[in-house]
């Protein structure tokens, strides 16, 4: 904060930005000594005099800049998720966001520091969870922790989740640590946060942690050239350089205004006439305002109807069909009901999220959904993959990801089929499907006239070849997981984007 000492016996009143310090004078000229502080110290002294009303501008070009810290690229070329439930024997599941986590060291130009915001570029899936993050300093000593939700900050589209901290005054090297208690995917129960890494330069500033404060590398990839994308946001010295100037003309600010976007999963149901299913949809703001009374209805024309309700991970929240508001940067989940009043085909069943200030638009393999309806029992299949691959050298060599599926239907599936389809906006990738043994994972046989009883979970391993780049646009290039039926009906989908830059 600044503050000012009194000028001729006369108040001073300071407005105070980033770069500037403006100053109106009340009351005649005087020779006094006008003192600007910056948090209790004397910075620097205005002598002479200033008339009535007198209006100046002084211009600080050092003072309070604010600077990110970052030892990535701004390209995440894959993911680790860290938890300490791969170790329950040793670390007790009841500490919030576990013992294990992800920690970066970071060495400011100048000190003191101070710390504002934490950046963490990753997704969460699953069930919500806990986090825990913190800030030692370079012996290791606690500064700061703080516990929150996944979905406080985290989204389940990979992105920057922004995590403001009080103002931490740091006077050398410290480090930033993530405590995730991430759960492997696809273990009950699934909750997790996958924490993105950049892997073009040699950094050697990451870590992994385990058991609280102990640095130990396990992971697969190298440590030297695994760069998380954690950073800092702060300020550093306050070392001002006033010249007067006059006072310039406000630079207009734009409105707020609401940004929505929304997914669904699964992305296929078969029902049966008269029996409801349900999806899950996350709708995220974007935004800089408040969405308001936003609500979920038919896009399309299908004979069903549609009931939706607030859910946090754990319980309901309002009541069925109850308008909400999101606010900026903010996350809401739902579950919706979907009733089909007559039997029909595989098709497209889209949906109108909106509401007075803001509306999202439909995305193909995102927040559409493949949906049937039969008049007598059918199979209905869950398939569950990984949301993203990030996949950005070595094309050529193949990669691999698991997908999981569970037959909630109530009937058996017979010649199932597992279909990959690859949309015209990927020229250049090869697939393959095996079906797994869901204990060992490994390959039991092809992915072709398979049974699936109600109830059974089988497993697969997707294998893909990217012969050329793929870029990271996961609204287009995204390829579609399709379990098929004897008669040509889609029984389970999923969609996953893929990319390779």
């Amino acid at each position: 904060m600044v503050t000012a000492k009194t000028y001729g016996g006369r108040a001073i009143r300071i407005t105070v930005g980033i770069t500037a310090l403006v100053l109106v004078m009340a009351g005649g000229a005087s020779a006094a000594t006008l003192t600007v502080n910056y948090s209790g110290n004397p910075q620097y002294n205005i002598s002479g005099g200033m008339a009535a009303q007198d209006r100046y501008s002084l211009t600080v070009p050092n003072a309070l800049s604010e600077t990110e810290l970052a030892y990535d690229d701004g390209s995440a070329e894959g993911s680790w998720a860290i938890g300490s439930d791969f170790y329950p024997w040793i670390f007790p599941p009841s500490i919030a966001g576990g013992s294990d986590g992800h920690a970066v060291k970071f060495s400011p130009d100048s000190t003191p520091f101070t710390i504002n915001t934490i950046k963490v570029f990753g997704r969460r899936y699953g069930d919500d969870g806990k986090i825990r993050l913190e800030i030692w300093d370079q012996n290791k000593n606690i500064l700061y922790s703080n516990i929150s939700n996944h979905s406080d900050y985290f989204t389940p589209i990979r992105s920057w989740a922004y995590i403001k901290v009080p103002d931490i005054i740091i006077s050398g090297d410290f480090y930033v640590v993530l405590f995730t208690n991430s759960y492997i995917p696809y273990a009950t129960p699934t909750t997790g946060i996958y924490t993105s890494y950049d892997n073009s330069s040699s950094i050697n500033r990451s870590y992994r942690v385990e058991n609280y404060n102990v640095f130990h590398w396990t992971l697969s990839t190298p440590q030297e050239t695994t760069n998380w994308m954690i950073r800092v946001v702060g300020t550093g010295t306050f070392t001002p350089t006033p010249t007067v100037s006059p006072t310039p003309t406000p630079t207009p600010t734009s409105t707020p205004t609401p940004s929505l976007v929304f997914a669904i999963t699964p992305n296929s149901r078969n029902a049966q006439v008269g029996i409801p299913v349900t999806i899950f949809m996350s709708v995220i703001n974007g935004g800089t305002a408040t969405a308001a009374n936003l609500s979920m209805a038919q896009a399309s024309s299908l004979p069903v109807t549609i009931t939706y309700q607030q859910w946090n991970s754990t319980a309901f929240i309002g009541s069925p069909n109850m308008p909400v508001d999101i606010a900026a940067s903010g996350t809401a989940n739902f579950v919706l009901t979907i009733n089909a009043t007559s039997a029909f085909s595989s098709s497209s069943l889209t949906f109108n999220v909106s509401g007075t200030n803001a509306a999202a638009a439909p995305i193909s393999g995102v927040n559409m959904l493949t949906f049937s309806a039969s008049a007598v029992s059918s199979a209905d299949i869950i398939m569950q993959a990984t949301g993203t691959l990030d996949y950005r050298t070595g094309v050529g060599t193949p990669i691999a990801f698991a997908v999981a599926t569970s037959n909630f239907g109530t009937a058996t599936a017979t010649g199932v089929s597992f279909n990959v389809v690859v949309p015209s906006s990927i020229t250049g990738l090869v697939t393959q499907v095996n079906q797994t043994n869901s204990t060992t994972g490994a390959i039991i046989g092809p992915a072709t006239g398979l049974t699936i009883a109600v109830g059974a979970t089988p497993t697969f391993a997707v294998f893909l070849t990217p012969t050329q780049p793929i870029t990271y646009d996961p609204a287009n290039n995204r390829i579609t997981l399709q379990l098929i039926d004897g008669s040509g009906k889609v029984i389970g989908a999923q969609s996953v984007a893929v990319s390779t830059t």
